[in-house]
């Protein structure tokens, strides 16, 4: 019973800031720094899309603003601890998430013989179909560059100005006639990340640093494929607090 009670109560919460379904209390005690929100805007970004995800929520475009202050507030308390553990992944290690999707960037793969692909090809953004001018507007996109493959199709390159969840938006493209596929932009490798995950009092918190060994020397956050060894700093915390921390896997580089 207990998993269900978790997965309800995260539910509930991301349910209120995204439906606006009840009132939220934003004087909880819990603060943002600012010198936090400058340098982790965008990977806020990223961890509440995991928030979404992880809740059921991830078939949404917006990535809501309530959302990434709170992951910004998870970040805060990590910092503030001030500790050894917290100043080896804000500090010496200077962790951030691993952004192997873009969240301004999307790609469509389209049939130049459909009409409102057309449009595009005449270098109009406006198509004419509503579903896919309604997506541009809503989500203020802009359409950058158009690139003609050998099979006769087109890759349509589409910016958006905002953080957006880009594999959901990809997907509304991806059900309009005349689309072959529509795709998030992709970036390869691995090194360090910053994953979280809800609890019943707060969120866990995990940095990890990862790394490999080249000729005796630590290449940290620049592994080729997947790092060798990984180093995991998981900070618990609680009412904006941190509640423990405890380090696992391979030894710090």
């Amino acid at each position: 019973m207990k998993p269900i009670y978790l997965k309800f109560l995260c539910l509930t919460f991301i349910g209120c800031i995204l439906a606006s379904s009840c009132e939220l209390d934003d004087s909880d005690g819990c603060d943002i720094k600012r010198i936090v929100e400058k340098h982790y805007e965008d990977d806020a970004h990223y961890l509440a899309l995991q928030l979404m995800n992880a809740t059921g929520f991830g078939n949404d475009v917006e990535i809501p603003h309530g959302i990434v202050d709170e992951a910004l507030k998870a970040l805060t308390a990590a910092q503030d601890l001030d500790n050894d553990e917290s100043n080896d992944v804000f500090d010496k290690y200077e962790v951030g998430v691993k952004k192997n999707i873009d969240l301004k960037k999307i790609s469509v793969e389209a049939f130049p013989s459909t009409p409102w692909v057309a449009e595009w090809l005449s270098g109009n953004q406006a198509t004419g179909n509503n579903q896919v001018d309604n997506l541009m507007n809503a989500y203020d996109l802009e359409l950058s560059e158009i690139i003609n493959l050998s099979s006769g199709a087109i890759v349509a390159l589409i910016n958006a100005k905002r953080n957006l969840n880009t594999p959901a938006l990809a997907n509304r493209f991806q059900q309009i006639s005349g689309v072959v596929s529509a795709i998030p932009q992709y970036y390869i490798g691995d090194g360090n990340d910053i994953t979280i995950t809800q609890t019943m009092g707060g969120y866990d918190l995990t940095f990890s640093v990862g790394y490999d060994v080249v000729d005796m020397q630590n290449e940290i956050n620049n592994c080729e494929d997947f790092c060798d060894f990984k180093t995991f700093y998981n900070f618990q915390i609680i009412d904006c607090q941190v509640d423990s921390v405890y380090v696992t896997g391979d030894p710090a580089p």
